[in-house]
């Protein structure tokens, strides 16, 4: 009968050995998924419109003022432009001068750099672009 008792231990042993390994595995893959999640949403398309400080085409750099419309704070954001940042209108980063309004999709990627990925000038009056020559009949 002790000897069963070893063999029922021995039994119970090798269940929570078992147990442990996949409940390892799921921790870790747990861990790693928390950190891709995190990843992706940090690469999110966010929108934001402001006024043109600087447009520096050497550096390939735009700095727009943002305004907080919670706070009313203004912000200062620096963009990078690369081959992957597009312009509305067949404008490029040297035609914008500053106070002008803009509006920029953009991502952050995983080091903080904001990248610019689409930049577009903002029209406050008129119709809008393309439609100048509509009319109602």
């Amino acid at each position: 009968m002790v000897r069963g008792g070893s063999d029922s231990s021995e039994n119970g042993r090798q269940k929570k050995r078992s147990f442990c390994l996949p409940f390892f595995i799921v921790i870790l893959a747990l861990f790693f998924l928390a950190g891709g999640v995190r990843t992706v949403f940090a690469e999110l398309l966010r929108t934001l419109g402001g006024k043109v400080i600087c447009a520096d085409a050497e550096n390939s750099q735009l700095s727009v003022a943002f305004r907080h419309p919670a706070t009313g704070e203004i912000k200062p954001m620096l963009f990078t432009i690369n081959s992957e940042t597009g312009f509305s209108e067949s404008i490029h980063l040297s035609d914008l001068a500053p106070e002008e309004p803009v509006e920029i999709d953009y991502i952050e990627n995983t080091s903080g750099h904001l990248l610019a990925r689409r930049v577009a000038r903002v029209r406050l009056s008129g119709p809008p672009v393309g439609l100048e020559n509509y009319r109602k009949k």
